[in-house]
């Protein structure tokens, strides 16, 4: 859990108003019993260097999937100071061949929309922008938004095309 903090505080506090709404965050998507549940529903890869954790990826069930095999990528977060070294990419190549997501129809993300890093890493991976989304916090204080993307399976894609 020390990592998601540390990564999400790095990369997104800055863009809240109220500290409450930072401590909120954490305590809903960051916390030790938010990680207990979800390392038994879903796959988290880690990236290590000389035994230090510097990313993970996490990829889950995705809640109201309009397919029963679609995914959601919750979070792939790297040290700030191993962006741009390859680690998303290699976090995300691991993900992407696991057996787990070997079913998947569609795997949707939520990304910051001045997160220019990030999108352009999903985009090399055929993620495309569906929507758009006001990221709603606890004090109500405005915040910007974040982009929808998914990545359709290419089985998918596939199937309903003409022949």
């Amino acid at each position: 859990t020390a990592l998601a903090v540390k990564t999400w505080t790095d990369a997104f506090a800055h863009s809240f108003s109220e500290a409450s709404d930072v401590a909120d965050h954490i305590e809903k998507s960051l916390s030790e019993s938010y990680f207990n549940q979800a390392v038994d529903n879903d796959l988290i890869l880690i990236a290590e260097e000389e035994n230090r954790m510097i990313g993970f990826i996490q990829i889950g069930h995705m809640v109201n999937a309009k397919e029963p095999e679609d995914r959601e990528l919750r979070r792939i977060y790297v040290v700030a100071n191993f962006q741009s070294k390859g680690v998303g990419k290699l976090l995300m190549d691991k993900a992407l061949s696991d057996p787990y997501l070997e079913s998947t129809q569609n795997i949707y993300l939520d990304v910051w929309e001045h997160n220019l890093g990030a999108q352009k890493l999903y985009k090399k991976y055929g993620f495309a922008v569906i929507g758009k989304r006001k990221l709603n916090v606890p004090s109500g204080a405005e915040t910007s938004s974040d982009l929808i993307m998914v990545r359709r399976s290419s089985k998918n894609s596939k199937e309903k095309s003409p022949r």
